[in-house]
Parts: C-alpha cells; sequence; structure tokens
C-alpha cells in the first residue's frame, strides 16, 4: 500500500474561519486500458484521511517516540530511517521547548528514547568510521548516510541537552576522517552505494538509466563538514578544496 500526502496551512489568526474547497493529491500513475501493463494501484480502490495538527511546524508527541510510520507512513528499519528519527525528535523537543510547550515528562522520555535510537543506530557503524544502511550488509558503506550521522550527532552534542545524551567527539572525528578520505582530488564526493533517493541521482544522457549525480552529494558533504569544522580538526581543509567543485558544475 502506498501512501501520498498533501499539506494544507490553515491561517485561524487571520480569518476566524476557512473553507477548504478541494485538496489536490498527485499519484503517480495513470488509469490505462485493461491488461495493457500492470497497474501501479487498483482504480477506485484510493481512501483519504485527514488529520489536523494545531502547529505548522511538528505535530508534536502524539507518541512517546515519533517515528517515519508514524509520521509519513514509511519504514523505518533502515539507518537513514532510524536517524531520521533521532533528527525529528531532536529537533521537536528543541522547538516545543523554546515554545514552552514540553511537559518535563515528556522531555524525560523523549531522551530516553533518544539514547535508545542513539546506540541502535551504531549498530550500522562500520569499524573504519563509515555507516552503512542495512545492518546484515556489513561490506558496504554510505557516504550520505554517514555525513547525515555526522551532522545529527553534532547537533545533538553540542545543544541544551548534550550531558542527557553522550556522544563523544572522537565518534564524530571518526566519521569526519572517513568522509574526508573519500574525498577525491577534484574536491567531490561520488556515491559510493546503489541510488535510494532520485533527489541524489541524475538520468544518462541516451540511456534513461540513473546514476549517482557527485554535485548533491559533494554539497551535501560540504554542509554537514561546515558546520562541525570547528569540532574536528583537518575537516576545513576539505571543505575548502571542495567549495570549487559545485559552483563550476552549476555555472
Amino acid at each position: 500500500m502506498n501512501y501520498y500526502h498533501t499539506q494544507y496551512l490553515i491561517d485561524m489568526i487571520r480569518y476566524g474561519s476557512e473553507t477548504i474547497s478541494h485538496l489536490q493529491i498527485n499519484v503517480p500513475d495513470q488509469f490505462v486500458v485493461p491488461e495493457v501493463r500492470e497497474h501501479l494501484y487498483v482504480p477506485g480502490s484510493g481512501l483519504a484521511q485527514v488529520s489536523l495538527f494545531r502547529d505548522v511546524v511538528t505535530p508534536g508527541f502524539f507518541k512517546l517516540y515519533m517515528n517515519c510510520e508514524d509520521i509519513f507512513r514509511k519504514p523505518y528499519g533502515a539507518g537513514e530511517m532510524n536517524m531520521f528519527n533521532f533528527a525529528y525528535n531532536l529537533l521537536s523537543l528543541r522547538f516545543m521547548k523554546t515554545n514552552q510547550q514540553l511537559p518535563q515528562e515528556t522531555l524525560i522520555t523523549a531522551l530516553q528514547y533518544l539514547n535508545v535510537g542513539l546506540q541502535r543506530q551504531l549498530s550500522y557503524m562500520n569499524i573504519d568510521g563509515s555507516f552503512r544502511m542495512f545492518q546484515d550488509d556489513e561490506d558496504s558503506t554510505s557516504i550520505w548516510l554517514s555525513a547525515f550521522v555526522a551532522n545529527t550527532l553534532h547537533e545533538a552534542r553540542f545543544g541544551e541537552w548534550k550531558h542527557d545524551i553522550y556522544i563523544p567527539i572522537n565518534l564524530i572525528d571518526k566519521i569526519v576522517v572517513w568522509l574526508c578520505s573519500k574525498q577525491n582530488e577534484t574536491g567531490a564526493w561520488y556515491p559510493d552505494n546503489q541510488i535510494f533517493d532520485r533527489k541524489f541521482a541524475s538520468v544518462k544522457a541516451g540511456s534513461g538509466a540513473l546514476f549517482g549525480d557527485p554535485v548533491p552529494l559533494t554539497a551535501y558533504v560540504l554542509i554537514a563538514l561546515y558546520k562541525i569544522e570547528t569540532d574536528v580538526s583537518g575537516a576545513t581543509r576539505y571543505t575548502s578544496l571542495t567549495l570549487p567543485f559545485p559552483t563550476t558544475r552549476l555555472s
């Protein structure tokens, strides 16, 4: 079963009431003549569900620990999804704390789950400091996931709950050292795994096949290293080498 969602902002500050005429939900398939090809969905089987939240940023904690399935109806067994769960809960805590909407009991419970999520994420870590997408695929690495983990752990380590979530600096340093070792002489990072996200891929001319595009991946790693370069020795040199690459490729 596939789920697609469309968000709609209802402004109750400027308007006392608002009528929603329709919601357009784009489903990536069209009705075709039967038996011409297989359908991606059964025509007429679509169902809609409406959920209302009182905040434009986050629905808050309607569960003790939010995950991809609760938010997007997506599976969460891989390393990317587990790190997303960690980051989403961390940022939701920060937002609710800033807006004075965070009960103490919610904070305590969420921090406990964040520590569990951190330990689960470390089960995706390889000896060299890289991270793999799946636990049983011990020979694979993912530059994108490793940069995502380094960036997120940096955010957690230097936040206001740094004493509640123990993240040693040498852990982040080990990830960054591995990332820097994968940079080539042009300053770019090339995908080292199959493409899971089309935003990091391009279509090869003539064949129509997807291939890993180094520009978005390099930009993502560059942003991650730029955020943590003041805390990890040697990262500045690699970010300086990287800067010209995406600029020349996009110009």
